[in-house]
């Protein structure tokens, strides 16, 4: 594009007139170089299209953040409900696994004292229908849905040992039972032949003697029947003694056999206590608790003797619950 520009020029001075003269000037100026234009745009024209665009940018990032916040929060309350389900869960069976083994434990302890006691029941009392073994046995099934399977295959193989214990026991204790059975005969028959024989003492104290015949054949006969009655007593009472010192040497003998069998008991009660405390995650060493089971095994096996000794004693002692006959008038 050419640019023409008019200016007057001064016109040189005339001695004799001075007369103003203008003259046309053109003036070329260089063509704008395109080298400053990009993408057709001139330079000024960029500030405000980079400013648009970084509002663009910086709109979507927003935007984009935005979203992204809103759905890492949904995933993170996602997760936190879905952890805290999770937790309940685990409290839930962390409660319910700490109930049933205190449970079991307490059943543990009622079965064993009910098989050491066994041998003192009645023969209707011992039967596979007893409450405290039905109660540890129902326990054990609810163990078998809430607790790890390794400690629910140690709980069984002690419910088992338990089971078996218990049957075992009763045939133990079949002998001890006839013979308590026999001893209440002797003293059945003992009480009668006191009776008999206080009747006789009595007939006798009545009898005044007479020197009829039939008088002195009557007073030959109590006389012969006291004898009798005297004489079953104290064979009676050599019976029963008898019988109380076959019954102490059986008793003897099965706690011999539950003590031998509870030893191994509380071997494998250690073994699911040890269990148990993992699950309910209780942290601790328990090699101290495991040398205790040891000295309680001692103890338990002391105590047995002990009660041999007593029992031992007692079949030695001479056993007289009624009055000597001899003594008797």
């Amino acid at each position: 594009m050419t640019e023409v520009a008019t200016q007057p020029t001064p016109a040189p001075y005339s001695v004799s007139t001075i007369v103003p003269a203008t003259q046309a000037i053109t003036i070329q100026l260089p063509p704008k170089s395109q080298d400053d234009r990009y993408l057709g745009l001139e330079p000024a024209m960029w500030g405000p299209v980079l400013t648009g665009i970084a509002l663009i940018v910086t709109t979507a990032y927003q935007v984009w953040n935005t979203n992204r916040q809103l759905k890492e929060a949904r995933d993170a309350a996602a997760r936190q409900v879905e952890s805290d389900r999770e937790q309940a869960r685990l409290d839930r069976t962390l409660e319910s696994r700490k109930t049933l083994f205190d449970v079991f434990i307490d059943d543990f302890k009622k079965t064993a004292s009910l098989i050491g006691g066994l041998a003192g029941q009645e023969m209707t009392r011992a039967g596979p229908e007893i409450e405290e073994l039905a109660a540890m046995n129902a326990t054990v099934n609810k163990i078998w849905l809430w607790a790890e399977v390794e400690t629910v295959a140690e709980v069984r193989a002690l419910q088992a040992d338990i089971n078996e214990l218990f049957f075992d026991a009763m045939v133990q204790c079949q002998p001890v039972w006839l013979a308590r059975k026999r001893l209440a005969r002797i003293d059945a028959e003992i009480q009668r032949l006191e009776m008999e024989r206080e009747s006789h003492l009595v007939a006798a104290r009545l009898f005044v003697p007479h020197p009829d015949p039939i008088q002195e054949q009557r007073q030959r006969l109590v006389q012969d029947f006291l004898a009798n009655a005297t004489a079953g007593i104290n064979q009676g009472r050599v019976e029963r003694n008898d019988q109380i010192a076959e019954e102490a040497r059986l008793r003897s003998e099965y706690l011999t056999f539950v003590g031998a069998r509870t030893s191994k008991l509380m071997e494998r009660l250690a073994k699911v206590m040890a269990l148990a405390r993992k699950e309910l995650d209780v942290h601790g060493d328990t090699s101290v608790l495991e040398a205790q089971t040891a000295e309680f095994k001692a103890r338990v096996s002391s105590a047995i003797t002990k009660v041999q000794r007593d029992l031992q004693k007692e079949a030695a002692k001479v056993q007289r619950p009624y009055p000597d006959p001899e003594k008797s008038p």
